[in-house]
């Protein structure tokens, strides 16, 4: 599949093109942490220039089908844990405790968890997994909403609908301990 992407010039925002989608990303390169409707209002200029940029190439018109907001979350081992065996005190609604089995030691793991946003308007998936870069262990925590786009609410309204699926997925699975070392407050962006 062909994909066009285009950075901006400080490298933390992506905008990539194929023949099925438009894709707009965030791409931590310091401690600035944009809030979603920063992020959704420079999404929305985008798609605009999109559509304009289609129609004067006689392109025809832009019809989105689907929606999709994901959170990739890096969670590096220290104040919160230091081996996978302590990744349910970190998310503990979906994880717990495991030991040892049959005179083995218990090194990582990885899951998937899936759910319907109510009235079929999207689903929420939930996955986390083990990565090592150079010597950092790093537990990924990625929260995903999709869905068709509706006949009853705009493309804009389904992304907030992903977003605050998103956001209070990750306050209702994580621990209060968790919240606290990142200074979380409680229904955040």
């Amino acid at each position: 599949v062909d994909r066009l992407r285009i950075s901006n010039e400080n490298g933390d925002r992506m905008l990539q093109i194929q023949d099925t989608r438009l894709i707009f990303n965030w791409i931590r390169k310091n401690d600035d942490y944009p809030r979603y409707p920063d992020l959704k209002a420079e999404f929305e200029n985008h798609f605009a220039a999109f559509v304009r940029c289609a129609e004067a190439s006689e392109l025809g018109p832009i019809k989105p089908n689907q929606w999709e907001v994901t959170y990739v979350n890096h969670i590096p081992a220290g104040s919160l844990w230091t081996t996978p065996a302590e990744w349910p005190e970190v998310i503990p609604k979906l994880l717990r405790p495991i030991g040892d089995i049959a005179g083995t030691r218990f090194e990582r793991m990885t899951g998937e968890w899936h759910s319907e946003i109510p009235d079929k308007r999207g689903r929420l998936h939930l996955q986390i997994q083990f990565h090592q870069r150079e010597a950092e262990n790093i537990l990924i925590f990625n929260l995903t909403a999709r869905g068709p786009s509706g006949k009853d609410e705009t493309v804009w309204e389904k992304l907030d609908l992903g977003h605050d699926s998103i956001v209070q997925a990750f306050d209702e699975v994580t621990s209060q301990s968790a919240h606290e070392a990142w200074g979380k407050e409680p229904h955040g962006d």
